[in-house]
């Protein structure tokens, strides 16, 4: 597959740019929606190549034309799902309703730099058949629950490379494909139906039936994740829900369960905080990990023995 019509175009020309289709879901969320909407309008991409598919799903009703004025020259379209899927099944209808060559996924909770989905087309004009995943960064920085669930996410990548059981993935809030590529793979698995390890399902299923996935340093998203405790306590016990069901999706696919993380592995996970941070508040984000990790295993329980989130017959 390729992007463009003049990918040979001279170091004088600027090459064309595939068409591009940015597709955020959303979920009775209309202020972080109204500011992505509002970053996206300063996404330095060429107009008549960009197109914005904003998934309501089934929590509000969104007009496209009242969201249009936080973005007057973005081309943006509405789509409802009725009743509430999750953000997978989101994913998948606003792909579907898509009409770029390429497609970018954020969430409304995040705004994307000016540079963004440049950078995510030009890697993707290299290398057709990757999924592309750019840099996430907490933008709520005195918010130690935010910070804390984006040093994990952050500490994974950096893993990546040595990392023997955990295999790469990037997520859904910065990722970037081709349209026909995603569709052809079935794009996110709709049995899960939270917003836990759909994007790492897509992942491994990308690297093994697609191509590869290439992670960019740049392409950065800013995360306005708003965390309380008890949020941020519900978001990893999710994230342990969604582990055993991507377990179980592996094993329907003959492959075997990952093998237990080594001590080695838990340890650097505990010392990245303060390595970024410092070791007074390092310590603290430290300590909030151990209790996303303690949620985590109750949600893996909790799934195993109360499936919420069922195989259905025959799927893969």
């Amino acid at each position: 597959m390729t992007f463009g019509p003049n990918l040979g175009a001279t170091s004088a020309e600027e090459p064309v740019l595939p068409s591009a289709s940015v597709v955020i879901p959303t979920f009775r969320r209309p202020g972080p929606l109204r500011r992505c909407i509002e970053a996206l309008a300063q996404l330095d991409y060429p107009r008549d190549r960009l197109e914005v598919v904003i998934v309501d799903d089934g929590g509000q009703d969104l007009s496209a034309s009242h969201l249009s004025s936080f973005g007057p020259d973005l081309r943006l379209s509405v789509v409802t799902q009725v009743p509430n899927g999750g953000p997978a099944k989101a994913r998948n209808l606003g792909a579907r309703r898509a009409a770029g060559e390429l497609l970018a996924f954020t969430d409304d909770d995040c705004r994307p730099n000016p540079s963004w989905l440049r950078e995510l087309a030009a890697a993707l004009t290299q290398r057709p058949q990757a999924l592309v995943g750019g840099q996430v960064a907490n933008a709520l920085e005195q918010n130690p629950f935010a910070q804390a669930s984006q040093d994990l996410v952050s500490f994974l990548y950096e893993y990546f490379p040595e990392g023997r059981t955990l295999l790469p993935f990037f997520t859904s809030n910065n990722m970037a494909c081709g349209r026909d590529d995603f569709l052809r793979i079935g794009g996110f698995d709709e049995s899960f139906r939270f917003s836990a390890a759909e994007d790492r399902d897509l992942s491994e299923r990308w690297a093994a039936e697609i191509g590869p996935l290439a992670h960019l340093r740049g392409a950065l998203v800013r995360h306005y994740h708003e965390l309380s405790f008890r949020r941020f306590l519900r978001q990893h016990h999710y994230y342990g829900r969604g582990a055993v069901h991507l377990a179980r999706r592996r094993r329907r696919r003959g492959q075997g369960p990952p093998r237990p993380e080594t001590f080695s592995f838990y340890a650097r996970m505990l010392a990245y905080p303060v390595r970024r941070h410092g070791w007074r508040r390092g310590c603290r984000l430290s300590g909030l990990m151990v209790m996303s990790q303690l949620s985590g295993l109750t949600g893996m329980l909790v799934e195993a023995i109360r499936p919420s989130m069922p195989v259905p017959p025959g799927g893969g």
